[in-house]
């Protein structure tokens, strides 16, 4: 199976949050910037001080979402399908039961509209145990040459 259609199958999913461990997160963006192409699906990047942008619209920043906490609310705020690409977010969830909790509902379908995709994207992710039930894994290693 490609990881083209491993990402949809994803999407497709009951799951709302996703771990998705790679050591080449920038090619991981790239194929999700080709779905969210093809299909007109919303799909968002979050990097920790840079922001959150819809991919496709890279250059356009969404107010306020530098940090952990505002990059979540806006998250819970949103009302309709989107899936969100929150690169290396791990280990401050780890270090923060406030953002743990801040996410949990999201992650639970408790928060109003419709379902979010949470995609957490890194080389290594733990998730925290309060998380772990609502969660999938999915690894996408290279071998390096």
């Amino acid at each position: 199976m490609s990881i083209r259609d491993q990402m949809s199958k994803l999407i497709d999913s009951r799951y709302r949050l996703a771990a998705f461990e790679t050591n080449e997160p920038d090619r991981i963006v790239d194929v999700f910037r080709g779905i969210s192409r093809d299909t007109g699906k919303a799909i968002y990047y979050w990097e920790n001080g840079l922001g959150m942008y819809r991919l496709g619209s890279d250059h356009i920043l969404i107010p306020e979402t530098a940090r952990p906490r505002d990059a979540l609310s806006y998250i819970a705020s949103a009302s309709h399908f989107a899936i969100y690409l929150l690169r290396d977010l791990s280990d401050a969830l780890l270090d923060s039961p406030k953002l743990v909790q801040q996410l949990t509902p999201i992650v639970e379908g408790k928060v109003a509209g419709d379902r979010r995709l949470v995609v957490l994207l890194g080389e290594d992710i733990r998730i925290p145990r309060g998380l772990k039930h609502n969660a999938v894994r999915v690894r996408h290693k290279l071998n390096a040459a």
